[in-house]
């Protein structure tokens, strides 16, 4: 994985703008999310967007792959 915490930071509050008007796709926003916590380097405000998107989105996540990412986010978040 490439980029500084520096870099993941600086882009958090465009991340939460682009998920909230719905610019990615299921699999996008799992890349998304998994690329935050893997990391270890995730807010308490992106979190509770992610998670709410998560909660709202559930059925979309259909792919393994989609699912995969779910399931390491939230391995390295809770």
């Amino acid at each position: 994985m490439c980029g500084s915490d520096n870099f993941f930071s600086s882009f958090e509050d465009l991340v939460i703008e682009l998920n909230n008007k719905g610019s990615f796709s299921p699999e996008e926003f799992s890349d998304i999310a998994f690329a935050y916590s893997v990391r270890g380097n995730i807010s308490e405000k992106l979190k509770t967007n992610f998670n709410a998107f998560i909660e709202k989105n559930a059925d979309s996540f259909k792919s393994y792959h989609s699912m995969q990412n779910l399931f390491y986010y939230f391995m390295f978040t809770d």
